[in-house]
């Protein structure tokens, strides 16, 4: 706390501050009840965020209240408390200041002072990427996934990938503007370092990343490379077959003012902005026509929907035998309930045609896009997710009046060598999908991969694919590279703040530093490389 009045403000390093003073009053005796007071300008100094204020007539030893208009209920919360001086004077420091702008003022005996809007300086780490920041109204912690938190949203221009030629592009800067945050993940949000997803009021395009409301903070925290899910949507992005894959920009992030570390700004998997190239189907309150009627020909799509074990989406069901989907959109007030009955019988088809009849009939051919599948299934048999086996965040959308298509790739802490669990994941070389294998990891004997990989003719394309493609990801390499430069100041921030060596499971991979992971990470995708184009060129037979 200062101990010394000043006689001169500060420089105001903040929001524009409106001053109102409520009358100074005559000095009276020392006995008569306080009737006005003044609070300055909030002013930036080294020790922190101050604020002075001064009542008349002056009664030395008044305890005087600094108080904060809380935004959710527009109640007045005290944050600190001094006693005034023979000056006059009080003093406040501000330990724990808010960044969204907030109205202060300070009481005594009962009377305010004028109110002062002040929000507190963004901070950034400067390492060169940008710096994200989200603040909660009142600055309440974003501690929860089953509930919307308000506040600001903005980012910190900085470097995102670079071109091809080895320049760098820009993340624009964006104005604090309003948005939701909660926790983000399943397995993920058990970790140390939380994930976090974001909802804007309406669709922005960040960082060139093109236009969405729904998007995601991802942590890696099991991956201490960082990289793995941006090595995974680079892969995506070479498969033609796949419509979208979401893209990535590598950031700093700070919530209500404290640093979190260094993360991974995506789009979330969703069906808005142009992603997928059909109408997302929405029920608009159940008064929609086919909300009432099952067999109405809108009920044909879009539907996005995920491979989940857990069970985690709005709307869950079977896909015949095969384990569970989650329908993720149409979703909340979008949904009426003929949509989750129509795709569950749809899925249901498709099952039955994949599986009855012999290994080479190709009648799944008529509910399945077998091009998106075998794009798919090339990516992440190359990738090794310990959850690909259908097990969780698994992929795949029904466009209207559309097949089945798989995709898109999501959520690959657990690949690439980062884990060695689920039947030698961790090996560059070996089938993981292809062939069924008694692992815990999958919710059926038989998944999907093992029964599309007993067809023929799906066989014949996924080798026809990898010979198109192969050279497009065999360039992963260079890619993770320039990444690796790109963040190594970032990198080391967050592992000023997160112990590197610290172990989340006794399944998890970690090297010596965080260049040795990122080392093992592209040492494991060339020689994951290597094996694949042994098994699958067409030299190889």
């Amino acid at each position: 706390m200062n101990t010394k009045p000043t006689n001169s403000l500060l420089a105001v390093l903040c929001a524009a501050v409106l001053v109102i003073t409520l009358g100074t009053g005559l000095a009276t005796p020392a006995t008569a009840a306080i009737t006005s007071g003044v609070l300055d300008p909030i002013k930036l100094d080294t020790d922190g965020h101050d604020a002075r204020a001064k009542f008349t007539p002056i009664e030395a030893g008044t305890v005087t209240k600094l108080q904060v208009k809380l935004i959710k209920d527009g109640s007045w919360k005290t944050i600190s408390t001094d006693k005034q001086r023979a000056s006059g004077y009080t003093y406040f420091q501000i330990s724990d200041p808010l960044e969204v702008s907030h109205q202060y003022r300070a009481m005594a005996d009962g009377v305010a002072t004028n109110t002062v809007t002040f929000a507190a300086p963004l901070k950034s780490k400067n390492t060169g990427v940008p710096t994200v920041h989200f603040n909660s109204n009142d600055g309440d912690s974003v501690n929860t996934r089953d509930k919307w938190f308000k506040g600001e949203f903005s980012i910190k221009s900085g470097k995102t990938d670079q071109n091809k030629d080895g320049s760098f592009e820009t993340c624009p800067a964006m104005s604090p503007f309003k948005s939701e945050m909660r926790g983000r993940g399943n397995y993920s949000w058990t970790f140390p370092k939380k994930g976090f997803n974001l909802k804007l009021p309406d669709s922005e395009d960040l960082c060139g990343m093109g236009n969405s409301k729904k998007w995601a903070l991802i942590a890696n925290d099991y991956d201490r490379s960082l990289l793995r899910n941006s090595a995974a949507n680079f892969i995506g992005r070479q498969m033609d077959n796949l419509d979208y894959t979401p893209k990535d920009v590598a950031v700093d992030l700070y919530v209500n003012g404290s640093y979190r570390g260094s993360y991974i700004l995506s789009e979330r998997v969703n069906l808005e902005g142009g992603r997928i190239d059909e109408e997302e189907l929405k029920s608009n309150n159940d008064t929609a026509p086919f909300c009432s009627n099952l067999s109405h020909p809108d009920l044909t799509g879009t539907y996005l929907m995920e491979w989940d074990f857990r069970k985690g989406a709005f709307y869950n069901f079977t896909a015949g035998n095969r384990g569970w989907v989650g329908l993720n959109e149409p979703e909340d007030e979008d949904y009426c309930g003929n949509m989750g009955k129509w795709i569950n019988s749809y899925v249901d088809k498709a099952d039955t045609d994949l599986f009855d009849g012999s290994a080479s009939s190709t009648d799944w051919t008529s509910r399945i896009d077998m091009k998106s599948a075998a794009d798919y299934y090339i990516a992440m048999e190359f990738l090794k997710p310990v959850d690909g086996n259908m097990w969780a965040s698994v992929y795949m959308y029904k466009p209207r009046d559309g097949k089945i298509r798989l995709g898109p790739l999501w959520d690959f802490d657990l690949a690439m060598g980062s884990a060695t669990r689920a039947g030698n994941v961790a090996s560059p070389q070996s089938w993981y999908l292809r062939n069924p294998l008694n692992i815990s990891a999958r919710q059926t004997t038989k998944t999907w991969f093992n029964r599309l990989n007993e067809n023929p003719e799906f066989r014949a394309m996924v080798k026809k694919r990898w010979n198109e493609v192969d050279q497009d990801l065999n360039d992963v390499i260079t890619y993770l590279r320039r990444q690796e430069d790109l963040i190594d100041a970032s990198a080391a921030e967050n592992y000023q703040k997160w112990n590197h060596g610290s172990r989340i499971s006794e399944y998890q991979v970690i090297k010596s530093s965080w260049g040795a992971d990122v080392d093992h990470l592209v040492n494991f995708l060339d020689k994951r490389w290597l094996w694949m184009n042994g098994q699958l060129d067409n030299a190889a037979g």
